[in-house]
């Protein structure tokens, strides 16, 4: 059986609305620095952020009342075209770098999805009594085979790929399909030593965790895990629920980012992640 993947086409819905996102995005300004700010003392207002446990609950629970949209794991519909880009309306590889349009990713998704889609139905045509438990554990399989181009920094498997931490904005970054796979489900590891295998631009990689190559990313895994872990609380028991390092949610510690940072700055900042698509 041929596994090559087939060119979406022109025709495909999945692919005229995320090309058709594209598009409304190049004419949407990057990042406003004063609506962002006045927007983010308004959500905060009478949040108290003197103790770390309490702030921790207080933040989970405003979230929990009001983060609305919960989009489902999809990048093409909102990582893509918007959440990921840096200011020059790029995406960027969150462990190697390298650039990518966002039409590029977006065409190289539907051709995943295409291609699991046609093999779930040829197992469906050639065993005639697959049950709901042999379509899952193949669907698990084909995800592990033909992954999309982006990252879960918190992986998938300590939420037993539950939503709303599947689709959660905050730990979704663009990342070829080939790093991804080579991290694997294993936490940020700081390797003392020269431990474990090493792949060109994905970073080093063995039982104990892995270890981003560019201290960029390292920055922005654990932002991003406080983050997840801030909207699912105990959701997942292995992310980080420091309240301390979930304060980068609350307090605009984390950079913010305006339409004049330079082409190699990191996308917007958390909070402007968490209402994308509001």
């Amino acid at each position: 059986m041929s596994h090559q993947r087939r060119p979406a086409t022109e025709e495909d819905p999945e692919l005229h609305a995320a090309l058709a996102a594209v598009d409304a995005a190049r004419e949407r300004p990057y990042y406003d620095h004063e609506t962002d700010r006045a927007a983010r003392e308004r959500y905060y207002d009478g949040v108290d952020s003197s103790d770390g446990a309490a702030l921790f609950r207080e933040l989970s629970g405003l979230l929990g009342r009001t983060h609305e949209p919960r989009p489902a794991y999809k990048p093409t519909r909102l990582v893509y075209p918007w959440v990921d880009l840096h200011p020059d309306r790029l995406l960027r590889g969150v462990y190697s770098g390298q650039d990518f349009t966002p039409e590029e990713l977006i065409r190289a998704d539907v051709a995943v999805e295409a291609a699991r889609s046609e093999r779930l139905q040829e197992l469906v045509r050639r065993e005639f009594a697959v049950g709901p438990a042999e379509l899952e554990a193949e669907f698990d399989a084909l995800e592990a085979a033909l992954p999309f181009n982006c990252e879960h920094v918190v992986p998938q498997s300590w939420f037993a790929k539950r939503e709303p931490m599947r689709g959660d904005l905050h730990h979704l970054f663009a990342c070829e399909s080939r790093c991804n796979s080579f991290r694997g489900n294993t936490p940020y590891f700081d390797f003392a030593d020269a431990r474990g295998a090493v792949m060109s631009d994905c970073g080093r990689s063995a039982a104990a965790g892995s270890s981003p190559p560019r201290a960029r990313a390292r920055r922005r895994g654990p932002r991003s895990t406080s983050c997840c872990a801030t909207r699912a609380r105990s959701a997942t028991r292995r992310a980080s629920s420091s309240a301390s390092a979930c304060r980068c949610c609350s307090t605009g510690t984390a950079p913010s980012r305006s339409a004049s940072t330079s082409a190699t700055a990191t996308p917007r900042s958390p909070s402007c992640r968490a209402t994308a698509t509001r």
